[in-house]
């Protein structure tokens, strides 16, 4: 169940949270429509996440809290909040002379907002997706590039392809460059959250004997 409602999370914010505020703000066809999208995505994320998780898992997912104090976990959570944005914002940047054309035409019912209002959203993103990751961090019993990379490719799936292979309305070459781009920071992301919250096998296991020491 733990599980389930771990990866029910991650796609309801992935793919119906998240594509209700960026087309609040990108799009003038689904500006007024968030609570709509965000709903109608609802059932079938938890659906796909208990089809993921039936019959795989034979014992209790245990959430393992990582042997961090007080102020690791601060600062941690502090950067992985910011993370997102300045990754957005970077990936965003190098791609802009690429697809500045389409959005300013309008094409597909696209805009461009006013910069402020990119940065509180991507800020307000960068919670959301935070709160959608951790519990999968908590969760998790593999290594480190495994997490990396399961993340990685299921943000590029749920909030890039999955989302613009609908998009027929767009030009392909802005769905192309987009999904790119989408997989790049999604990877970018997943690492620094790996780094963050999944400590190296070695590191652990020595923390956890220093720990238990000190009891």
């Amino acid at each position: 169940m733990k599980r389930c409602l771990a990866i029910g999370i991650l796609l309801f914010i992935s793919i119906g949270v998240n594509t209700a505020l960026e087309g609040s703000i990108f799009s003038r066809i689904m500006s007024g429509r968030g609570v709509y999208i965000a709903m109608l995505a609802l059932l079938p994320c938890l659906f796909a996440a208990a089809v993921l998780t039936w019959g795989k898992y034979g014992t209790t997912a245990e959430i393992s809290r990582p042997p961090f104090t007080a102020p690791e976990w601060a600062w941690r959570l502090l950067a992985a909040w910011l993370a997102f944005p300045v990754i957005y914002w970077c990936f965003g940047s190098l791609i802009a002379p690429f697809v500045m054309d389409y959005y300013l035409s309008g094409v597909g019912g696209l805009r461009i907002p006013p910069t402020e209002t990119i940065v509180g959203m991507q800020v307000l993103r960068g919670v959301l997706f935070l709160v959608a990751t951790l519990p999968i961090a908590l969760l998790w019993n593999k290594s480190r590039g495994a997490f990396i990379l399961s993340v990685g490719l299921a943000y590029a799936v749920a909030v890039g392809a999955f989302q613009l292979i609908q998009g027929t309305f767009l030009p392909i070459p802005l769905r192309i460059i987009h999904s790119a781009e989408i997989a790049a920071d999604s990877f970018a992301y997943a690492a620094i959250l790996g780094f963050l919250f999944i400590p190296a096998a070695e590191a652990k296991e020595l923390k956890n004997k220093a720990l238990s020491a000190r009891a």
